[in-house]
């Protein structure tokens, strides 16, 4: 006789149901994963669906491209007490996303837009300062 475990999916497996009940009890008085709840709700029913279009990108997968914003929000970290972090919704080519960043040389730039600004083209670049600390920014255009 065979069961999984619905938390972790461990399989147990005993000769008779009496002694799989036994492991079943031994193994869900011991097992670390927290059982569903029951009253969760997925989160396409809380947060509104354009928040969740596209996909999340990173600036990494974008550097070097034309990256067409069309729109953008500025959220409380959840990482660092009184930061920001900018998330961006992105079209890059034929693919929508969206791009989540704290990095402080881009930040700046999109508190000088307004949604009448939009859409607006950027490139990314990777940066590193002369003390060593890597970063992000908008890549300056040549002429």
């Amino acid at each position: 006789m065979k069961w999984e475990c619905p938390n972790c999916h461990v399989t147990l497996q005993a000769p008779t149901s009496e002694e799989l009940s036994q492991k079943q009890e031994r193994h869900s008085a011991s097992c670390r994963r927290a059982p569903p709840h029951p009253q969760a709700r997925r989160i396409e029913d809380i947060v509104p669906r354009e928040i969740l279009n596209g996909n999340l990108m990173t600036i990494e997968e974008v550097l070097g491209k034309d990256v067409l914003v069309t729109g953008f929000r500025f959220k409380e970290s959840g990482f660092k007490e009184d930061s920001q972090y900018l998330s961006l919704e992105v079209k890059v080519g034929d693919e929508e996303g969206v791009i989540n960043t704290g990095a402080q040389r881009i930040i700046p730039a999109f508190r000088q837009l307004s949604p009448a600004d939009l859409p607006v083209l950027v490139t990314f670049e990777k940066i590193t300062s002369k003390g060593g600390k890597r970063g992000y920014r908008i890549k300056p255009r040549t002429s």
